[in-house]
Order: C-alpha cells, then sequence, then structure tokens
C-alpha cells in the first residue's frame, strides 16, 4: 500500500483514487495499491545494446499496466536516490515526487515518486 497526502494531490488524482484506495482521514492521507518498479536501471557496458531510458520506461510501464488490469489499482511508484538527474528522469516520464524521504542501509538518501496510469 502508498500512502499518498490529501494537500499534494490533484481534483482529478483524488477522482481516480478514490476509486480504488481509501481515505485515512487520521493521518489525511489516501491509502491505494501499488506496484513497485523496482532495481530500473541501464547496462553502461559498451558491448550492451543501447537504449534510451524513456524507451525502456515505456516498456516496464506497458508490462505494468497489464499486470494491474489483471489485479487492482492504477498506480505504480519508484524509489531512488535522491540525485537530481535521477529525479528528474522519472518526473519527465509522468511521476510525482511523494512527501517522504528514506535514508538506505548505506546512508544514501532516497526519494519515491508514483504515477497513477
Amino acid at each position: 500500500m502508498l500512502t499518498l497526502k490529501k494537500d499534494f494531490l490533484t481534483k482529478s488524482e483524488i477522482k481516480v483514487i478514490s476509486r480504488f484506495g481509501y481515505y485515512d482521514e487520521d493521518s489525511q492521507s489516501y491509502k491505494i495499491p501499488a506496484l513497485l518498479i523496482a532495481q530500473f536501471s541501464r547496462n553502461f557496458n559498451e558491448k550492451s545494446k543501447s537504449i534510451k531510458g524513456c524507451d525502456l520506461m515505456n516498456v516496464v510501464l506497458k508490462q505494468v499496466k497489464h499486470i494491474l488490469n489483471l489485479t487492482s489499482g492504477k498506480t505504480v511508484f519508484v524509489e531512488c536516490e535522491k540525485i537530481e538527474k535521477v529525479v528528474n528522469f522519472y518526473v519527465e516520464n509522468g511521476f510525482h515526487i511523494l512527501d517522504n524521504e528514506s535514508m538506505s542501509e548505506n546512508k544514501k538518501d532516497l526519494i519515491q515518486l508514483y504515477r497513477l496510469l
């Protein structure tokens, strides 16, 4: 389950989320089922075929949509290091930054982003 603060959502996002999630008055946030995209990255080995990050993201999101159609929900999320170039890549691909931050085991700043499909 993914927690989205009501204050950070648009009215149209709330309308979509309300169909498959629920509102928690105590935390003033929506709790929704979401699929985590884990280990999304590119192989920079010179011997590997080159593919643009946005093209790879489109392939991944197509598969995620298929999975979500078989289950419930319309939300996918990622967690990445708080590096401007990486965060900007996800934002450019339709993801929104969540209002929470965390630390990884190796003390790196992490940030979560979500996207409604």
